[in-house]
C-alpha cells in the first residue's frame, strides 16, 4: 500500500530522514516508535506533502505521490490524524468532520463515521473545543474517515490522552482496519498501545529504521533501550 525508497526529507538545512525504505502492506497495522526528535513527525508531515521532500520515492497503492500537494494526497487515498490533533474548536463536532470531505464532494457525514464514534453523534452540535481530550482524538480519525482513505496515517495520536481512552483508542482502530480493510500507520511513544494495536512495530533512530519486527515477536527490552533518554 505503501512505498517509500531512499526517501530523505528535512527541516530547512538539517536532514532529518536519510535515504529511508519502508514498506508497509495493505491492510496492515504498522506503529513507528522513536524517542523525540527522531524523525517520526517528520516522517508523517513528509508523507502527506507538508514537508517537501529532498530525494527518493513515495507510492500509495502503486501510485506516485511525488509532486503532489497535500489535498491531491489526501484525494489519492491518505487520511491524516495530526499531532495535537488540530480540530477546529469554534467549530461545531459536525463542521469539523465534514471539512475535511471536500475532496469528496459531500457535505454529509457518513452513517459510518457516526456509527464507529456514537458519542460524536450525541455530541454533533458542540463546539470542538468543548469536547474532552479523547473525544477530541475520536473527532479528528472521525474526519479523516469522511474522506474514505486506503490508508490512515496517525502522528502521537495518544498523546493527552487518559490511559482508559488510550485501550479504547486501540480497540476503535483495529475495527476500523477490519471492517473496511484499510491500512494503518501509527506514530507513537506508548510501547503498551502500539504493541496492543499493531501488527508490526518499527523504531527510527536519527532518520533510519533501525528495528524491524512483528508485534508478536517484538523484543520489548530491546525496543526500550531505543526510547530510554
Amino acid at each position: 500500500m505503501l512505498k517509500l525508497t531512499d526517501f530523505s526529507a528535512s527541516y530547512g538545512q538539517s536532514t532529518v530522514i536519510d535515504k529511508l525504505s519502508l514498506e508497509i502492506k495493505k491492510g496492515e497495522i504498522v506503529a513507528l516508535l522513536g524517542r523525540n526528535g527522531m524523525g517520526k513527525t517528520t516522517l508523517m508531515k513528509s508523507i502527506m506533502g507538508l514537508i517537501k521532500h529532498n530525494s527518493g520515492s513515495l507510492t500509495l497503492d502503486g501510485h506516485n505521490l511525488m509532486g503532489l500537494k497535500s489535498y491531491e494526497r489526501v484525494a489519492a487515498g491518505l487520511g491524516y490524524v495530526p499531532q495535537g490533533r488540530m480540530i477546529f474548536n469554534t467549530l461545531t463536532v459536525t463542521e469539523n468532520i465534514t471539512t475535511g470531505m471536500i475532496v469528496s464532494k459531500t457535505a454529509e457525514v457518513p452513517p459510518y463515521v457516526y456509527r464507529i464514534f456514537p458519542i460524536l453523534k450525541e455530541f454533533a452540535k458542540r463546539k470542538g473545543g468543548n469536547l474532552s481530550g479523547g473525544q477530541q482524538q475520536q473527532l479528528a480519525i472521525a474526519r479523516a474517515l469522511g474522506t474514505k482513505p486506503k490508508m490512515l496515517i496517525l502522528d502521537e495520536p495518544t498523546e493527552g490522552i487518559q490511559p482508559s481512552i488510550i485501550s479504547e483508542m486501540s480497540d476503535i482502530l483495529r475495527q476500523i482496519r477490519d471492517e473496511f480493510g484499510l491500512t494503518i500507520f501509527v506514530s507513537e511513544q506508548v510501547l503498551s498501545f502500539a504493541l496492543s494495536v499493531a501488527d508490526r512495530i518499527l523504531v527510527i533512530e536519527k532518520g533510519q529504521i533501525v528495528y524491524d519486527s512483528p508485534a508478536s515477536q517484538a523484543d520489548d527490552s530491546k525496543i526500550e533501550t531505543y526510547l530510554s533518554v
